[in-house]
């Protein structure tokens, strides 16, 4: 008499074991960068809410300005320079956002500078001007930051990164100050060196991240609070502004 044999666990261990191979496969194909994890993880806290309360803005995590809104700023001159670094193809290398010290202009340092100097790219001028409109139209005090990365600097002029962030700083203040003829006493510059990194200075793409200049509006931003509501089969979008330290 021959053994009955049970097919079912053959087929159930087969297809577990496809499945292990499946998925063991495609975790060996992804790719997992600490900047997608980190806006991975932005991402998260905004669905559920955790930006909203006090201190919820971080400073290198920058909101939009579509969710937030700081006091001082002239919204019509915001939108020109929105469209201005669209239509120049410049998103990737300038960024608008909100930070918990006001609305910051991010700007690329090897857009604004070739390497190891402090001459402005005459390819910005266009951006600078537009920022000159929009600091000049606006109430608020203005804080340049210069931001290298951690190699080394090489170069009789500047000593150390600390240096060269500094003078890119006060390059970016004086065109301001002597080209647009903005008013001294709104500007503080600062030079931070390699001290507060956006990434680790782990590869050349986070290092090209790292040297920035961010140009930022000082003022408390307002986060904005939309609420949809249904009239009559209508539904309506309702706005309301809030203090970000009161929500």
């Amino acid at each position: 008499m021959k053994e009955n044999k049970d097919t079912f666990i053959v087929a159930y261990t087969s297809l577990a074991l496809i499945l292990l191979a499946f998925f063991i496969c495609i975790t060996s194909m992804a790719i997992v960068t600490e900047e997608k994890v980190k806006k991975g993880i932005c991402s998260i806290k905004k669905s559920f809410g955790v930006l909203e309360g006090k201190g919820s803005i971080l400073g290198n995590d920058l909101a939009s300005p579509s969710e937030y809104r700081v006091e001082g700023i002239n919204e019509r001159a915001l939108d020109y320079l929105r469209s201005l670094i669209y239509n120049l193809n410049l998103s990737n290398e300038i960024k608008l956002g909100i930070s918990k010290h006001g609305l910051v202009l991010a700007l690329s340092g090897d857009l604004l500078f070739p390497a190891g100097s402090t001459s402005l790219n005459p390819k910005i001028y266009p951006i600078l001007d537009e920022a000159a409109n929009l600091i000049a139209s606006s109430s608020n005090r203005v804080r340049i930051e210069g931001h290298t990365d951690s190699t080394p600097i090489r170069s009789r002029r500047f000593a150390s990164n600390f240096e060269l962030s500094a003078a890119r700083a006060l390059a970016v203040m004086k065109y301001f100050i002597k080209n647009k003829g903005l008013p001294r006493d709104r500007f503080i510059a600062v030079g931070c060196g390699e001290y507060h990194p956006l990434f680790p200075n782990d590869t050349k793409e986070h290092r090209a991240k790292n040297r920035r200049v961010w140009i930022i509006l000082e003022g408390k931003p307002k986060r904005i609070r939309s609420n949809w509501v249904s009239i009559r089969g209508f539904i309506f979008k309702v706005r309301e502004f809030f203090n970000e330290e009161k929500s």
